[in-house]
């Protein structure tokens, strides 16, 4: 996969969304609701204001497959913790952690598995070069 970086969020607000195809873990942020849409959205999902919706909400459908929700939209707060490649849009999913060592921890673990990777990747790519001297 080439290098990947780790990335650790400040503290925010977090969105399990679930459908009948995946299940994504998302910024709040991202989806441009807050606690009081993500609330009033459950409503609509438990049938609480009339007839039960589990159509998926316009704002989170661009991050989730699926063609209908499976459990009402999980609010969570806390520390993402993820790598990416910064040189294309080739991520790990978040994980959340709500304790900031937790996260932390996390975070050096991705940052070793990174470069154990990438210690890998530059040996295969110098026994290629050996190969195409000989």
């Amino acid at each position: 996969m080439g290098h990947m970086v780790a990335q650790m969020t400040e503290y925010q607000g977090w969105l399990l969304v679930e459908t009948d195809s995946d299940a994504q873990i998302l910024p709040l942020d991202l989806t441009g609701l807050d606690q009081e849409d993500v609330e009033r959205l459950n409503r609509r999902f438990n049938g609480e204001s009339g007839d039960a919706d589990d159509s998926i909400p316009a704002e989170v459908r661009q991050y989730v497959g699926g063609s209908r929700l499976t459990a009402a939209l999980e609010l969570s707060f806390g520390w993402g913790v993820r790598s990416s490649a910064p040189w294309c849009m080739t991520c790990t999913e978040w994980d959340v952690y709500d304790r900031l060592d937790e996260a932390e921890a996390a975070y050096r673990a991705e940052e070793a598995a990174n470069s154990d990777e990438e210690e890998d990747y530059e040996e295969e790519e110098d026994d290629e070069d050996k190969e195409g001297h000989e």
